[in-house]
């Protein structure tokens, strides 16, 4: 992957894990410019690069974690969980931060096996729930690196920006993975938002301790998990709005792929 030219199977692999590292540079003695492997390539390495910036309110709150404790934003399977002996020697899969499980394909079969420790795991591509502990063969396409969101995550993301500033993070979206509840404390240069989400029945209770004057959640549709009749913020009932009224002010909405929106706004809230 680094000597000589390396396949553009090889290349776009190798994309995939490097970009969800926590340093991503490509780099090698030959070229390593997308477009010198072909399209198919060169269209996969993007939408992996796009990915990686949709998650940087994500990695950021993990990198300073890490200037904070010592803790590494990369972590092997038995620093997250020490108490399981299965995890004591594995190497070809990690955590990026608590939340994210990521399974490079490393062969040229696009298949390998993954371990899933206790508890439920959401197939970040497919939203099937699997249920920990367990092994399973994977076999993904060249397209496709097996990524893996441990249940009930709170996963903030944004829009994939042409450029990164200084500036704080806008319009994050927290990417909600709900069986019952969950909770995140993002890390930002304006501060720390937390927040929590619970099920109640059908009802959705949402606590946010806020920086960000604006906070969404994309509550994505799990196997298992109630559908949403009333969604509460910090005790306030938010009404039920048609999306294009979530750009103005607090609400939810509900799409036809029955993907569940919302929006609070305090100041819009509070009036």
């Amino acid at each position: 992957g680094f000597h000589r030219k390396p396949t553009p199977d090889l290349y776009t692999r190798w994309a995939q894990f490097g970009l969800l590292s926590p340093l991503s540079r490509a780099h090698g003695m030959t070229t390593r410019l997308p477009w010198d492997y072909g399209e198919e390539a060169s269209r996969i390495f993007r939408d992996y690069d796009r990915l990686r910036y949709r998650l940087l309110p994500y990695i950021y709150t993990y990198a300073s974690i890490a200037a904070e404790t010592g803790l590494p934003l990369m972590r092997p399977m038995v620093l997250e969980f020490p108490e399981d002996p299965c995890t004591h020697t594995m190497d070809l899969q990690y955590m990026l931060g608590s939340e994210l499980l990521v399974a490079p394909i490393y062969n040229e079969q696009g298949e390998r096996y993954v371990y899933f420790p206790g508890g439920q795991w959401v197939d970040f591509w497919t939203h099937e729930v699997i249920s920990g502990p367990q092994t399973r063969l994977i076999r993904a396409p060249l397209d496709i690196m097996p990524i893996y969101v441990k249940a009930n995550t709170l996963l903030p993301t944004i829009e994939p920006p042409e450029h990164l500033t200084e500036e704080p993070f806008e319009r994050v979206t927290f990417e909600a993975y709900l069986l019952d509840e969950g909770s995140f404390e993002l890390h930002d240069t304006d501060g720390a938002t937390r927040i929590t989400t619970a099920f109640d029945g059908p009802d959705l209770n949402v606590e946010v301790t806020e920086a960000k004057q604006e906070v969404g959640i994309k509550l994505i549709p799990l196997p298992g998990a109630p559908a949403v009749r009333i969604v509460r913020v910090n005790g306030h009932t938010l009404p039920q709005v048609n999306p294009q009224q979530l750009t103005y002010g607090s609400g939810w909405s509900r799409g036809q792929d029955g993907v569940v929106r919302l929006v609070y706004k305090p100041e819009s809230t509070s009036q």
